[in-house]
């Protein structure tokens, strides 16, 4: 059996409620109106009739010339019968073959404005049902385009299809706009898939290659112990860059499955950031020196362990990409209802184009230095920008070419109640 379409559904279900009322109201009315008609046909009735009796009750009334009789006033129709029912004098209405036969209290009037009423109210119906269809069907275009869209994209998985209706601002027209951004949230991201993988599977490929190449040449051409120990310590190098790699991976992994497991608990943010200096003024032997500006005492309610993270990657980039005999600086400060963490370097800093996409994953703004000369794969500020958004806060980035970067996160303050969130 075929599917009653929706657009159908609707009309008839109109059509029924609008029978419905319509005869509710039609009967009402003729209820109503009924006695108003009948008193005022009846008094027209009397006021011809008396008027027409006493003319025929004058002598040799019936000698009067007929248009003096008057047999038509005030729309009543006047006819003179003998004892058989046989016409004398008048015209019958052309409504009426005959006569009819004299009935108390019968009006004709009134069965007259039933049968107008009723049909003028079946014709206003089937406009009203027309209308409405039309409607209805203009109304419900935008779904038929939606499902129109959606089967195109099924067949062809063409993601870059939109309905594009614009216009109109009832729930139909929201309702394909938010498809629209639907599908262009599911585009990005499938693009950031793809991306994703293409950086991933290149980023593993290449410590692969250089550990099965150092692996053949053990094997097949080390003739000393120091030969095999400088193959071994490479592969070691490219085996630790792999599994930071991996661990990386699986931490955004969560991120984007919403899965990292958060554990909120009141942290002394001075005391944590200075740590993170600490340890990392210990890791990189480069020659540049940190200043710092930590105000003491600023305590939050934040994730310990996400937001040493998320310093240990932005300071860790200040030397990375510091100039040699440069300066790193640290600052931290609070306000009313805001905490600001501010970490800057003199060093190479970031040209204008590529300052929107130093977000992104696997993204490099500096193509002269490698993930092999400082270790970095392009993860870093795409999970600081997590971390950031995570706190409820917010990291940005000045910079310019040749001049120095400067990574600005702002947090909310949070009460010490403990949260944890998955």
């Amino acid at each position: 059996m075929k599917k009653i379409s929706i657009k159908l559904k609707i009309t008839l279900w109109y059509t029924l409620v609008m029978m419905i009322v319509a005869g509710a109201v039609l009967a009402i009315l003729t209820s109503a109106s009924q006695e108003m008609i009948e008193r005022d046909i009846a008094e027209r009735i009397t006021k011809s009739v008396m008027t027409f009796s006493r003319i025929l009750d004058k002598p040799n009334g019936m000698d009067i010339p007929v248009p003096k009789f008057g047999f038509y006033e005030q729309g009543v129709h006047m006819v003179v019968c003998d004892d058989n029912n046989n016409v004398i004098a008048g015209n019958i209405p052309f409504e009426l073959e005959t006569v009819p036969e004299l009935i108390d209290n019968e009006m004709y009037a009134i069965r007259s404005a039933v049968k107008t009423n009723l049909i003028f109210t079946i014709i206003l119906i089937i406009i009203a049902v027309a209308g409405g269809y039309f409607i209805i069907g203009r109304a419900l275009s935008p779904v038929t385009k939606i499902r129109n869209t959606a089967e195109k994209i099924s067949k062809s998985s063409d993601l870059s299809q939109r309905i594009h209706i614009g216009g109109g601002k009832d729930e139909i027209h929201s309702l394909a706009n938010t498809f629209d951004n639907m599908l262009d949230k599911i585009e990005q991201a499938m693009e950031r898939e793809k991306q994703f993988t293409s950086d991933a599977s290149h980023e593993l490929r290449t410590p692969v290659a250089v550990i099965l190449s150092e692996c053949e040449y053990m094997t097949d051409c080390a003739k000393t112990y120091d030969d095999v120990k400088e193959s071994a310590y490479s592969v070691k190098y490219q085996a630790e860059k792999m599994s930071k790699l991996i661990s990386e991976l699986l931490t955004i992994s969560r991120m984007d499955r919403n899965t990292m497991k958060t554990e909120f608990e009141e942290t002394d943010i001075s005391e944590l950031l200075n740590f993170v200096c600490d340890e990392q003024e210990e890791i990189h032997s480069e020659n540049i020196t940190m200043h710092r500006d930590i105000e003491e005492g600023i305590v939050s309610n934040a994730d310990r362990f996400l937001l040493a993270r998320l310093f240990i990657n932005l300071i860790s980039n200040a030397y990375s990409y510091g100039k040699d005999c440069g300066t790193v600086t640290v600052s931290l400060y609070q306000d009313k209802d805001n905490i600001t963490v501010c970490i800057s370097d003199d060093g190479i800093g970031i040209s204008e184009n590529d300052l929107p996409k130093i977000w992104e994953r696997f993204y490099q703004a500096d193509s002269s230095r490698t993930a092999n000369e400082n270790g970095s794969m392009g993860l870093g500020l795409s999970m600081v920008k997590w971390i950031a958004e995570c706190h409820g806060g917010d990291v940005s980035v000045q910079s310019k070419s040749g001049e120095g970067s400067r990574f600005t996160f702002i947090m909310t303050k949070r009460s010490s109640v403990s949260v944890d969130t998955v």
